[in-house]
């Protein structure tokens, strides 16, 4: 028997795919998962990455946004700037 992709919809909302060469029937599968369409599948996986990357821009311009800050703090209490960019991660050569 030939191998084939088979899609699924967890109960999770995640997506997943499986090649196999056994029936539909035969596979097992966690409860509330259903088997979609590919394009399905797709347009699913297409979502799930876009969220993610929203997620780690956001997480980027958090982290960025800390630094800033930290790197403030340091220079106003007149730690100098070499050392106040070294302990708070500050890398920007923008003027602040």
């Amino acid at each position: 028997m030939s191998e084939h992709t088979l899609y699924y919809r967890n109960a999770n909302g995640s997506v997943s795919r499986v090649v196999t060469s056994l029936d539909a029937d035969d596979i097992r599968v966690q409860g509330g998962t259903v088997q979609i369409t590919e394009a399905e599948y797709q347009e699913a996986y297409a979502e799930i990455q876009r969220v993610n990357e929203e997620g780690k821009t956001e997480l980027a311009t958090a982290d960025r946004e800390r630094h800033v800050e930290d790197y403030e703090a340091l220079r106003a209490a007149g730690i100098p700037e070499a050392t106040a960019r070294r302990l708070s991660g500050y890398t920007s050569d923008g003027d602040m």
